[in-house]
């Protein structure tokens, strides 16, 4: 589908093919060769695109959960990390202690 895609909007190819030569350059994939023995998974993916979008108009999404002929998706062998946040009740309780609360958003540049 994603071939007839590009077939239909070669504009979209373009900037598809430029995003994935970018996730190469960064090390975050690369090109298997097909005599490489071993296993192999390939993560599907498509192109989301919103021409309104200021930033990104073409955004990738891979699909992780999508299963493989074992049956198994990467999401489902993939170890599971712990929580990072803490339980609701104890951020809640917190609250209660004082009589004023700040909340905010930390933004890194």
């Amino acid at each position: 589908m994603l071939e007839r895609r590009f077939v239909r909007e070669p504009d979209t190819k373009d900037k598809y093919v430029e995003f994935l030569q970018e996730y190469e350059d960064l090390d975050h994939m690369q090109q298997v060769k097909d005599e490489e023995p071993g296993l192999h998974y390939y993560i599907p993916h498509h192109a989301v695109i919103r021409p309104e979008s200021k930033t990104t108009k073409l955004r990738v999404v891979f699909d992780a959960s999508c299963k493989s002929s074992n049956r198994n998706s990467l999401n489902d062998i993939l170890l599971k990390g712990g929580t990072v946040q803490p339980d609701l009740l104890d951020i809640l309780l917190k609250f209660r202690k004082y009589v004023v609360a700040f909340s905010s958003d930390i933004k890194m540049f």
